[in-house]
């Protein structure tokens, strides 16, 4: 008997840290949204740290391994420059759940009625 509880107490030590590194994924209504040229893009972490990494894939690009820009009472902040809209993200760390917050697109340049 006592063997059977040193092995769980084994397991626990190493499930806990593999818990709390876990991904979360981009939730999937926010999957097409963005802007169809350059853009602002602000990911928002539950239960974030600022150990968390935010890898994001758009339409013309993508960006990985992306720091929080900050930590508010446990949700983690994402601001990153792209282009196109998002096809998928995800954070690695202590977030559950991320959101795209708002995109926020560049004007486009008036060519002036050129073509």
């Amino acid at each position: 008997m006592r063997r059977i509880f040193v092995i769980l107490g084994v397991l626990a030590v190493f499930a806990i840290p593999a818990a709390a590194l876990a991904d979360a994924d981009l939730n999937p209504g926010n999957v097409g949204q963005g802007c169809e040229g350059d853009g602002t893009y602000h990911f928002v972490a539950r239960k974030g740290s600022s150990s968390d990494r935010l890898s994001a894939t758009f339409t013309g690009g993508s960006v990985t391994d992306e720091a929080p820009d900050a930590v508010n009472r446990g949700v983690a902040h994402f601001w990153v420059d792209a282009s196109g809209t998002v096809t998928s993200a995800s954070v690695v760390g202590t977030a559950d759940k991320l959101v795209l917050s708002e995109s926020v697109c560049d004007e486009k340049k008036d060519d002036g009625g050129k073509k």
